[in-house]
């Protein structure tokens, strides 16, 4: 026991006092040959390596000291036994002294060891939760003795990694997820929206589900939620892609009437966000020529490369038949699949939509403009739309607008 004394002082194990040698008066006569005796039965638990214990103790530097402390975590805290109130003092006061001073690769190991123990000292797991991400993860993910303050604290001081990992947790309350969504961080966000054991208020999905029409990586995580309302995904349906939409159609009763239902609720908005009023409009009979004017592709492509808005707006006005609002909000506020579901619905062909789009959402040269992710989405979209979806579409947001026309003629 003389390396338990090195290791945690003298006197900690007393020594027996080594037995006296008296020699024989005369040779006794030789003994029979004693019986052999049974095997003892194996120990329950192995002695415990004094010499490589007691080698490390009398050094200083970090790699012994790193020894040191993970021999002692694999004889204290192996098979996630229960320490004695003694060990458990003596164990983790070592540890403290020791932790800072440790290879991190010693410090990964005593985190995954101590992740799920519920006698693991507040104070050093969160020192391991602080320390870099390969350390902290399973103290983030397991520990159930951090509290929602630690873990604010934590989301507030520490880096995306660690924010990631803490969405992991299986349980999330709405305090540390209300704490998550405030970074802003779109990956966080999205990671939060993944874990199903993570709660989080309504306002805060409903206002996720409006950001998703920007943020589109919102979409898929949102929509696969058990808690997303009906009615926020019957609004994304507007704006998502076509597999989310065959996701809505599979997994909502009311998916579908949700194109309608949808547009409506998104052109009625248009009310609040109207900036067109009558007096601002200018209609056909205000050209030359007005009785030859015909509203026509022709005449579209020429009002933008004019830079005539307010005829570009008349005549889609006149093609489309929505009213002014219906109209500012679908080319000014709408994605790319909102605007290649009117212009294909008014029978604008590929190549002229696909310069009408780069008018309306592009920067010159549109030469480079035509390449970009956003000017391949819509013309795929273009593409994909069957022309008959796109009449449905454009018919569901007619009869919107024509139900809130009294709305729209006070507007403004």
């Amino acid at each position: 026991m003389v390396w338990l004394n090195k290791i945690f002082g003298a006197g900690a194990v007393a020594a027996k006092p080594k037995p006296q040698f008296v020699a024989p008066a005369a040779l006794p006569e030789p003994l029979p040959e004693p019986a052999p005796t049974p095997e003892p039965p194996p120990l329950l638990e192995p002695v415990a390596p004094q010499q490589p214990l007691v080698k490390s103790a009398t050094k200083t530097d970090s790699a012994s000291r790193s020894e040191l402390t993970r021999q002692l975590s694999e004889i204290c805290l192996a098979s996630g036994r229960e320490l004695s109130p003694r060990e458990h003092d003596l164990f983790f006061d070592i540890l403290r002294h020791l932790l800072h001073k440790i290879e991190m690769q010693v410090r990964q190991s005593i985190a995954e060891r101590l992740a799920e123990r519920a006698d693991a000292p507040h104070d050093i797991l969160m020192q391991l939760a602080n320390d870099q991400i390969e350390v902290a993860f399973p103290i983030l993910v397991k520990s159930k003795i951090l509290q929602d303050a630690d873990l604010v604290e934590l989301i507030l001081n520490k880096t995306q990694s660690h924010q990631k990992a803490i969405t992991k947790r299986e349980k999330i309350s709405l305090a540390v997820s209300e704490t998550l969504v405030s970074t802003g961080d779109a990956e966080v966000v999205c990671a939060l929206l993944e874990n199903d054991g993570a709660e989080i208020l309504p306002e805060t999905l409903a206002r996720l589900a409006n950001e998703s029409l920007e943020v589109e990586s919102y979409c898929g995580p949102l929509l696969r939620r058990s808690d997303l309302k009906p009615e926020l995904a019957q609004r994304m349906y507007t704006w998502v892609g076509e597999a989310l939409r065959s996701y809505i159609d599979d997994h909502y009763e009311w998916a579908e009437d949700a194109v309608e239902e949808a547009m409506s609720i998104a052109i009625a908005e248009a009310v609040e966000t109207d900036w067109l009023d009558e007096a601002n409009v200018v209609n056909f009979e205000d050209y030359a020529g007005a009785a030859q004017y015909e509203p026509d592709e022709a005449n579209l492509i020429h009002a933008l490369s004019d830079a005539d808005i307010f005829r570009f707006e008349e005549t889609f006005r006149e093609l489309s038949g929505l009213n002014n609002s219906a109209v500012t909000r679908l080319l000014y506020d709408s994605g790319p699949e909102a605007l290649a579901t009117a212009f294909k619905a008014i029978n604008i062909d590929r190549k002229a939509f696909s310069e009408i789009f780069c008018h309306l959402r592009g920067s010159r040269p549109y030469e480079a403009f035509v390449r970009s992710p956003m000017h391949e989405k819509a013309m795929a979209y273009y593409d994909g739309l069957p022309f008959e979806e796109a009449e449905r579409l454009m018919d569901g947001w007619r009869r919107s607008t024509e139900e809130d026309e009294p709305a729209y003629q006070t507007a403004g």
